[in-house]
């Protein structure tokens, strides 16, 4: 269970490395995700030690692996020029390849081994963590399976979500450690060719209401439009951020960001703010909502 919560751990403590990127020497930046690679990959092979070399447990540590590595190597692609596009390009080519990458994993786990009982068995371990033995008797088999179930389906349609915004939120705010006084945010515009990734993920969305999608496409569809809907929910953000900086030069993007996230966190609420916000950002495309400079 520790092997498995550091690789979801680990994402929350990515900006020192960023933060080391900018300020120090690159030998330093290499040396520290060296260190933290090899401390990370010591402290999974000891803890399958302790569990006997379980080849069940051998499965979930190199999967936690498999997602330690698509964190720093997607924040070695993020912030180096290793790729010949802008930062933003790059950071949806990263997302599409470790989405990529995690189901051909996932699905050779599937069919070649006992992946999907060994997720079950991990579940049944974090609901008797959570709630102890008496809760986890309390339930059914059929509720469990069916909480399970509905778990899955939950992660697999906003896992390419939250990797994309984690890695992005940890490259930002090492950013803004890094260069203090500054900010990206009132001056980001997603570049107009992914207008076109959002329109015909929203139309795969809406087929997807009436129609059957196979498993893997319907997740990639869910997860393509919510990126859509985050980006463009930032550049909201963004464009409400550049007119508060006028008027309130201390502490208004501050303040902006924090109230959205509030708002996010409120039934209701985060309905309309997870419409309008995004609706501000695609209509920059027709409207001028802040001067062409600022981009």
């Amino acid at each position: 269970m520790v092997s498995y919560l550091s690789g979801l751990l680990l994402p929350f403590f990515l900006v020192p490395f960023v933060y080391l990127f900018y300020r120090e020497r690159r030998v330093s930046w290499y040396a520290a995700l060296g260190t933290a690679g090899g401390g990370l990959l010591a402290l999974h092979l000891l803890l399958w030690g302790l569990e006997g070399w379980d080849p069940a447990w051998g499965v979930l540590v190199g999967m936690n692996l498999l997602l330690l590595f698509l964190w720093m190597g997607g924040l070695v692609f993020l912030v180096e020029d290793v790729l010949p596009f802008p930062r933003f390009t790059r950071l949806i080519v990263i997302t599409v390849a470790a989405a990529v990458v995690t189901g051909l994993v996932v699905a050779v786990g599937l069919a070649w081994g006992n992946l999907a009982e060994l997720a079950y068995a991990m579940w049944d371990r974090v609901l008797a963590l959570l709630g102890g033995d008496v809760f986890v008797e309390d339930l059914s088999s059929k509720e469990r399976m069916e909480t399970f179930s509905f778990l899955v389906q939950a992660l697999g349609s906003s896992l390419v979500v939250w990797y994309m915004v984690i890695l992005a939120g940890n490259w930002y705010f090492g950013w803004l450690l890094s260069h203090p006084g500054r900010s990206l945010l009132a001056g980001f515009r997603a570049p107009a060719w992914f207008l076109w990734w959002f329109l015909l993920s929203f139309a795969g969305f809406l087929l997807e209401r009436f129609v059957d999608l196979p498993l893997g496409l319907a997740f990639a569809v869910r997860n393509a439009f919510a990126m859509g809907l985050v980006i463009y929910g930032v550049q909201g953000v963004g464009v409400l951020s550049f007119h508060l900086r006028r008027l309130f030069p201390r502490g208004g993007s501050v303040a902006l960001i924090g109230l959205c996230v509030v708002s996010l966190l409120i039934p209701g609420m985060n309905l309309l703010v997870g419409v309008l916000l995004p609706g501000l950002g695609i209509a920059e495309y027709w409207l001028v909502l802040r001067p062409r400079k600022e981009s």
